[in-house]
């Protein structure tokens, strides 16, 4: 019954890709959706649909044994487990992060430095350049970003508050470096843990004091981290004022 219904949605109109992925018999895709990202690889010799709209369709899916098709856990980073190495696809390794709850425990990338301001940038190490607002003026719409240690939520929360509850969020949300599109803005804690770790990478701990994070704090000011000298602690200003940014990915 699930082969057939696999095969019914390979065969019907493309929806979103916030509700379902293409995987192309002979192919394999990362997918990352729900906090938890499979690897599906198709060799059913069929082009399957997979459907991620819920959670709970998602679940299924993972759950269920079809002919010719493997889920395995995703790798981004193969073969690297030191923090701050750098991934065969140019990112850097940030280790674990136990978010406890139904999250659990998931491995982090993070963009090298020096990434230039575009949906598509080049990242060359080193100290950061990109400022951004946490929000446009006047900074003051309210958003539900106020997760202390899921950056991933309160990006998705900032950014689908619209108007000018955009900018910091929205750059790492609207971002796709090394072919990967699931970047976010880190919260409060996933910043500490960034900043733990960072004398790993060298070069790149030349920060500065004041990096957005994604959790507000009142309508009108959210959370800032503080570098990794020991000198720049976390914070809050308001959402107009300019800070860095640095994006993180989880898996």
């Amino acid at each position: 019954m699930i082969t057939w219904l696999f095969s019914i949605l390979a065969l019907a109109a493309p929806a979103t890709a916030a509700d379902m992925y293409r995987v192309n018999t002979g192919t394999d895709t990362n997918i990352n959706a729900h906090n938890s990202c499979k690897n599906v690889a198709n060799a059913s010799g069929s082009d399957i649909m997979v459907p991620v709209k819920s959670s709970a369709e998602w679940t299924a899916f993972k759950a269920a044994v079809v002919a010719g098709v493997t889920v395995t856990d995703c790798e981004f980073c193969p073969g690297v487990s030191t923090i701050g190495g750098t991934c065969p696809n140019g990112a850097r390794y940030l280790g674990t992060f136990d978010y406890g709850g139904s999250i659990g425990i998931k491995k982090l990338l993070i963009t090298p430095g020096a990434c230039t301001d575009s949906a598509t940038p080049t990242c060359g190490g080193g100290a950061d350049t990109v400022t951004k607002r946490w929000q446009e003026s006047p900074g003051s719409t309210n958003t539900t970003a106020t997760s202390a240690n899921d950056g991933l939520a309160n990006t998705i929360a900032a950014v689908a508050a619209g108007g000018p509850a955009k900018s910091a969020a929205a750059f790492c949300d609207n971002m796709t470096y090394v072919g990967l599109s699931d970047w976010y803005l880190p919260a409060p804690d996933e910043w500490a843990h960034v900043t733990t770790n960072m004398n790993a990478f060298g070069g790149e701990t030349l920060f500065s004091c004041q990096y957005w994070t994604s959790r507000q704090d009142t309508a009108s000011a959210a959370h800032y981290g503080g570098d990794n000298s020991g000198y720049c602690g976390i914070s809050t200003m308001g959402k107009t004022n300019n800070a860095s940014v640095r994006c993180i990915l989880r898996y």
